[in-house]
């Protein structure tokens, strides 16, 4: 550095000839943010261009920073001469856009609990109770065809009542599928999309198709959800 303002004390602590020390600068960069921060730094003035970068540095507290560096880079015939930073303190910031996150995922993650609960509830109450009903109107049909013969009105409409009550029956299972496939919380995001592609698909006259690297990996439940929500809009 050949000047830091005054101001750099009250940022991270350090009085202001600590900062004229050699690799001061590299040095209090936090550890996970360094090799980004200083990569930036030289693509920047290589390039000749003013950038904007946020990272970390290390107080004199011990603390973790986040500074949003807007430098402006000077150049004499196409080199860099000069790099004027200017640090600001955006650490509240970050820290309400973690709580913001952190908010985030849990409503998404109450909001996927409610599904399930609805998904589950459509199965094993909604989805058995219709099919006791189409056992006994299937039931009820035989018997009425012994007593009267194949022949009646009355046969037909147990018929298409039973009917009814198999269709609404996989309407069910259809929508608590869609409001919880438990094919994504028990086989991943890979699966669920490819499942949900193919049952879209057969549904309509539009090809889709999936193509995903062997290795794609494994994300936290309230990511592969939030993925999966997007492509099944």
């Amino acid at each position: 550095f050949t000047y830091v303002g005054p101001q750099a004390e009250k940022l991270l602590g350090y009085p202001v000839p600590k900062w004229y020390e050699k690799n001061f600068w590299t040095e209090h960069i936090h550890v996970d943010d360094r090799a980004r921060a200083i990569e930036a730094c030289m693509s920047g003035s290589e390039s000749c261009q003013n950038f904007e970068i946020e990272y970390r540095m290390i107080a004199a507290s011990g603390e973790s920073i986040w500074v949003h560096d807007i430098v402006n880079c000077e150049c004499v015939d196409g080199r860099p001469a000069l790099l004027r930073g200017f640090l600001i303190d955006i650490t509240a910031r970050k820290h309400a856009e973690e709580a913001l996150r952190r908010l985030a995922d849990r409503l998404t993650t109450a909001q996927e609990d409610e599904h399930r609960r609805i998904s589950r509830s459509l199965h094993d109450e909604a989805g058995q109770a219709l099919t006791a009903l189409s056992v006994r109107l299937h039931r009820l049909e035989k018997r009425f065809v012994e007593q009267n013969g194949a022949d009646g009105s009355v046969r037909l409409e147990l018929a298409e009542l039973r009917q009814i009550a198999q269709s609404t029956q996989e309407g069910l299972r259809n929508m608590a599928h869609t409001l919880h496939p438990s094919v994504l919380e028990h086989f991943g995001l890979t699966e669920a999309v490819s499942a949900f592609l193919h049952d879209a698909g057969s549904d309509s006259s539009v090809e889709l198709r999936l193509d995903v690297a062997r290795n794609f990996p494994r994300f936290s439940s309230t990511e592969e959800s939030a993925v999966y929500r997007i492509i099944q809009e």
